[in-house]
């Protein structure tokens, strides 16, 4: 099978932070490994700090941007904290992501950008008000559970339009969905289940790594990284993937691909 086009997109591990230089990012994140690998073109559309609002509206609108192109591509997303809440400010016209589990000291979270135009949290007086307002949403609005559902019907209609632009898709989770309770587990393994039943969902095999006392299967990047811990480079110093998570990552999803998109 061969791809003109790799397009990924994501938070801050699907971009390769980890390293204090963003041009250090390309030459070692997992998506231009594996685009030299498929001989096609890397076309990262990961944001730091993304949600899930702004991986499924930014991969809407390179797929409705770019019809001539997606015969030829295959699109893999990462997904995130279904706490990350995407708003768009009148202010400055931009998307910007609140991480709500943040949310405190005074804080608004994270209000991330994809450009550094100052705006309303940039004053002490106006991250004073997005703070007040947001924690009124988070006591009488916001629920993980919620957020999960939510989600899942936005993933059921981007998968039926990825399908209907015959667009090779491979999801995995980045990050992992809630399981701090048995509410949230519960509607967590829904829509992972959901993913394994009806798209190329990417789970990991914990001996791939060459540990072959441990035949677990994990379906998140992040808990994959830390039971390998003690591996050189394996994560960065600010807690990202490093270095040879990438390379790993590039080499399964490589042969994810050569079997047919089928697990190990």
């Amino acid at each position: 099978m061969s791809y003109k086009y790799l397009v990924t997109n994501g938070c801050s591990f699907v971009a390769g932070d980890g390293y204090t230089s963003r041009s250090f990012k390309p030459p070692h994140r997992f998506s231009t490994l594996l685009s030299e690998k498929l001989k096609c073109k890397d076309i990262n559309l990961a944001q730091t700090g993304a949600s899930n609002d702004r991986i499924v509206r930014t991969t809407f609108d390179w797929i409705e941007n770019n019809k001539d192109k997606c015969k030829d591509t295959l699109l893999i997303l990462g997904l995130t904290d279904v706490s990350r809440m995407e708003l768009y400010l009148n202010e400055v016209n931009l998307y910007v992501d609140s991480h709500l589990s943040s949310l405190g000291d005074n804080q608004p979270g994270q209000m991330i950008a994809d450009t550094e135009k100052e705006h309303i949290t940039s004053s002490q007086k106006g991250m004073g008000k997005v703070v007040k307002w947001l924690m009124f949403y988070l006591e009488y609005f916001y629920s993980d559970r919620n957020r999960v559902e939510k989600f899942k019907r936005e993933l059921i209609l981007l998968l039926s339009y990825l399908k209907e632009h015959k667009v090779d898709v491979i999801i995995f989770n980045s990050l992992g969905l809630p399981q701090d309770d048995e509410d949230n587990a519960k509607y967590s393994k829904k829509i992972t289940d959901y993913l394994k039943e009806n798209t190329n969902f990417l789970s990991f095999k914990y001996n791939y790594y060459g540990k072959p006392y441990d035949n677990e299967t994990i379906d998140s990047w992040n808990v994959y990284l830390s039971r390998n811990r003690g591996v050189r480079d394996w994560i960065a110093p600010d807690g990202h993937p490093g270095k040879e998570s990438h390379k790993w990552l590039s080499t399964y999803i490589y042969d994810y691909i050569k079997r047919g998109f089928k697990n190990a």
